[in-house]
């Protein structure tokens, strides 16, 4: 309790996640460190029975506890699905700087962006785009959506 964010990762996080590799049907296994505290989020693939999965990290959790700082008591959080993430996006290309990307994403309000159809964002972000000198073929190359 009360340890920094650097001890939580190099003590907690990194032996969880390392011990939650592998598991079967596990697409990604994500966590952030901050003051105190660690999340750790293991991403099944679709069509994965969640009590399975469930149940395959609370073996696996079984023994990653004995690497963990005494003290520390991992728990297991609710099981959640991708219904409460509205819409997600990534901005990706080759021989772009992040900064191009930010503007990008700075330049495109979310809540009026999922209102739009995708021809009507397009329209939306020709501004935008032709400040960053960005081609919409190598937007639409670049976009993983």
């Amino acid at each position: 309790m009360g340890r920094s964010p650097q001890i939580i990762e190099d003590q907690v996080t990194f032996p969880i996640v390392s011990g939650l590799q592998g598991l079967p049907h596990v697409k990604a296994v994500r966590a952030t460190s901050m003051f105190g505290m660690s999340f750790v989020f293991v991403i099944f693939e679709d069509g994965v029975d969640t009590y399975f999965a469930r149940t395959r990290v609370l073996e696996r959790m079984n023994t990653i506890q004995a690497q963990l700082p005494s003290g520390v008591v991992p728990s297991l959080g609710p099981d959640g699905t991708g219904v409460g993430h509205v819409y997600w996006y990534t901005v990706e290309g080759k021989g772009f700087d992040l900064g191009a990307f930010v503007q990008f994403k700075i330049g495109i309000s979310v809540t009026n962006f999922l209102q739009l159809t995708a021809l009507q964002k397009l329209q939306a972000s020709a501004d935008l785009l032709n400040n960053i000198k960005l081609m919409l073929t190598q937007l639409i190359s670049a976009l993983t959506i």
